[in-house]
């Protein structure tokens, strides 16, 4: 994770653009169709893509959205890892980080697809401090590994690993799960369990099968061809 940490800098540094935007992370293992849409890209009230390339910054604001078949990783300043399947939506709503306390607040919208996600530094101690937002509510968590997948408004996420086994530290992670509208928070803090929520129906609180967890997993697995990386190689993604 250090070497991913380093190149995730070099990265945002070597290939920032000269205007005054700010940065939350960087493209990597871009696969098929991604593209990146940023109002800052174009005139006044227009939204502009273009194609994702491996080691590319991401700013605060962007939307990336994959096509069938496509996928990519998106590498957080902190080095949370944010992995999408196909046919998936995500965007960086707020990001701001302190590396020398290693403190922060990040906020991630998820409006369709399949995702996975690997928290990093500020996602440690407060459940907070990492907020990922879903149709159906939004998920506060606590350094640990999490899969997803977002149908519509319904909206399934799975607890994948404890605080060890991730490199937020050593501390057992979970998360917290608030639905839309408010009413009682749902913790989640056993690998394997996992939430199954939609507005207006009851949550459920599941454990899935082993099979299921990798159902979601391999559901990231983009089987298009990379394209090729603007003036390198691309940077090698976490999983």
């Amino acid at each position: 994770m250090r070497r991913n940490a380093s190149l995730l800098a070099a990265c945002l540094f070597a290939a920032a653009p000269a205007a005054a935007q700010e940065r939350a992370g960087v493209s990597a293992a871009v696969r098929g169709d991604v593209q990146v849409a940023s109002a800052a890209s174009g005139a006044a009230g227009t939204v502009v893509g273009r194609q994702a390339r491996g080691g590319e910054p991401i700013f605060l604001g962007d939307r990336i959205r994959s096509a069938a078949d496509s996928g990519m990783q998106l590498m957080l300043l902190d080095e949370t890892t944010f992995t999408i399947g196909p046919s998936s939506e995500i965007a960086v709503d707020r990001f701001v980080f302190d590396p020398a306390r290693g403190n922060g607040e990040v906020a991630v919208s998820i409006a369709r697809g399949a995702f996975r996600f690997v928290t990093g530094r500020v996602a440690k101690n407060e459940p907070r401090d990492m907020q990922v937002r879903t149709p159906a509510g939004t998920i506060g968590i606590r350094g640990t590994i999490v899969y997803g997948r977002v149908d519509g408004m319904r909206v399934t996420i799975a607890l994948g690993g404890p605080g060890g086994a991730n490199n937020a530290g050593t501390r057992r992670g979970g998360f917290d799960f608030t639905p839309t509208g408010g009413g009682q928070p749902f913790e989640v803090r056993r690998p394997g369990w996992a939430i199954v929520a939609e507005p207006g129906v009851p949550i459920q609180l599941i454990e899935l099968p082993r099979e299921r967890l990798d159902s979601l997993s391999i559901a990231l697995e983009a089987r298009a061809p990379a394209p090729a990386p603007a003036g390198g190689d691309a940077a090698p993604g976490t999983a």
